[in-house]
């Protein structure tokens, strides 16, 4: 169950992001992310609102978060990919890609990233 206060809080955050307020959306989120810990869209969102801001390094504390708290959550783990690999840490993105896909080796959306790889060159 979502609490009230939790739900209009995020609300207001996702709002901000939508409208291109990322550092008014990261405060709300950052807050919320102290106050629900246990929240995996506050982690989500937040993680994705760090990347837009090229804050890499955050995003990948608040994915992990995030996939810790829902290891099956395609979205939450492509993005831990894509941000490993913005690091410039390849190693570590692709051993994301292998500990979901042993979850959920039925990915759509991983077997689509491995196309485009292949493309580019990455093996």
């Amino acid at each position: 169950m979502i609490e009230p206060e939790l739900d209009s809080q995020f609300q207001d955050a996702t709002s901000l992001r939508d409208a291109g307020d990322l550092p008014g959306a990261k405060k709300i989120l950052d807050r919320l992310s102290v106050e629900y810990p246990q929240r995996f869209g506050v982690w989500l969102v937040l993680g994705g609102v760090e990347m837009d801001l090229k804050d890499y390094e955050a995003a990948e504390r608040a994915l992990t978060t995030a996939t810790a708290l829902a290891p099956q959550s395609e979205i939450a783990s492509l993005a831990l990919f894509l941000t490993l690999k913005d690091l410039g840490r390849i190693n570590e993105a692709f051993t994301e890609m292998r500990r979901f896909l042993a979850l959920r080796p039925e990915s759509r959306q991983y077997e689509l990233l491995r196309e485009e790889l292949d493309e580019a060159g990455y093996h």
